[in-house]
């Protein structure tokens, strides 16, 4: 628990008050959120979803103006921790909200994302194939030598 602590604190004072980051797709990011104080994340493309993990502690809204906009809010000030998890053009964005009491974010513009959902490193082959050489032949023609090859999967 103290090494959350520490973590959590040094974390949020990495945090500026306005970002633009890509996103990584295979992990949540965090967004620290004060209460009484609204946030606005911009996306790459029109917001098509938006899904709060306790609809009872915050509010999110797609702008009116710019359908790439979401603003979120705590609805009031006994916030508790949740997540959201927002849709833009075929990408799922998974967001922790933090309360916090000393470091908010107001603006957080994604640029893009990368990465992509599951665990990369644990992929198994499911089919390979080779390539065999040996039945390479030369064809003799009139004007330039062809090369044809075999190729056995």
């Amino acid at each position: 628990m103290l090494f959350f602590s520490i973590f959590l604190v040094f974390a949020q004072a990495q945090t500026n008050r306005i970002e633009s980051n890509f996103h990584d797709i295979g992990n949540s990011s965090k967004i620290f959120l004060r209460p009484g104080l609204i946030s606005v994340l911009e996306f790459p493309n029109p917001i098509s979803e938006v899904r709060i993990g306790n609809p009872n502690v915050v509010k999110a809204l797609i702008s009116q103006i710019s359908p790439k906009e979401l603003t979120i809010y705590f609805k009031n000030t006994n916030a508790l921790p949740t997540n959201l998890i927002v849709r833009s053009d075929r990408k799922i964005f998974v967001f922790d909200i933090v309360p916090s009491k000393s470091t908010h974010q107001d603006y957080v513009k994604i640029r893009g994302s990368v990465g992509s959902v599951g665990n990369s490193n644990k992929l198994q082959i499911i089919q390979s194939s080779s390539i065999s050489t040996q039945n390479v032949k030369v064809k003799k023609s009139e004007s330039k030598p062809k090369l044809e090859e075999k190729i056995a999967l």
